[in-house]
C-alpha cells in the first residue's frame, strides 16, 4: 500500500513544485492613469513618418513639435498623438506618400477634393490654403489626419492621431 500511495503522490508533488517555481501573473495595469509625453513616433500615429522630414522646431516658446498624452479610467480611455514635421521635398511628393499611407489604413478621404466615395466625413475641416487634408476614422475609435501646408520651399507636415478606448490608452 505504501508504493501505490507514493506512486500517486510522486506525479502531484512534481505537479506542485513545477507551479510553484512559475512566475506569477504580472499585476493588472493601474484602474486610472494619465501619461504625457513630447516625443512621438510613426507607432504613436498609426502612420509612417516622411523619410527625411525633421521635428519643426519651436520658435520663441511656441507649440512643442510633438504631444502624446493618453488618459484611462476603468474601461474608457483617450489617446492623443501629434507631430509636426518639416520636409524640403515637393508638397505634391509628399501628398503622394501620405495618400498611399493613409489607403493602407482603411477608408479615407482628401480632403483637399470634392467629397465622393466611402470614408469618413471632413467636417468643417478645410485644407491649407495651397495644401492638403487626409481623414481617416475606424468606426470612430480612431481618428487620423494628415494635414500638408506649403512653407519656405518645403513641406509643413502635421500627423495626429486620436483614439478612444482603454486598449488604445494603454499601447
Amino acid at each position: 500500500m505504501p508504493n501505490a500511495i507514493s506512486r500517486l503522490l510522486a506525479p502531484l508533488l512534481a505537479s506542485l513544485a513545477v507551479c510553484a517555481c512559475a512566475a506569477p501573473p504580472s499585476p493588472p495595469p493601474p484602474y486610472a492613469g494619465a501619461d504625457f509625453s513630447g516625443s512621438v513616433d510613426a507607432t504613436d500615429i498609426g502612420l509612417p513618418l516622411y523619410p527625411g522630414a525633421r521635428l519643426v522646431s519651436p520658435h520663441d516658446g511656441g507649440d512643442k513639435p510633438a504631444l502624446n498624452v493618453s488618459i484611462w479610467g476603468g474601461s474608457l480611455g483617450f489617446r492623443l498623438a501629434v507631430v509636426k514635421l518639416q520636409s524640403d521635398a515637393p508638397i505634391a511628393e509628399v501628398a503622394r506618400f501620405y495618400r498611399s499611407a493613409m489607403a493602407r489604413r482603411g477608408p479615407w478621404r482628401d480632403c483637399s477634393q470634392p467629397a465622393a466615395g466611402d470614408g469618413p466625413s471632413c467636417g468643417k475641416g478645410d485644407p491649407p490654403a495651397g495644401g492638403y487634408l487626409f481623414k481617416a476614422g475606424v468606426d470612430d475609435e480612431e481618428i487620423r489626419t494628415v494635414s500638408l501646408s506649403p512653407q519656405d520651399g518645403g513641406v509643413l507636415i502635421q500627423l495626429v492621431r486620436v483614439a478612444f478606448g482603454r486598449d488604445a490608452a494603454l499601447r
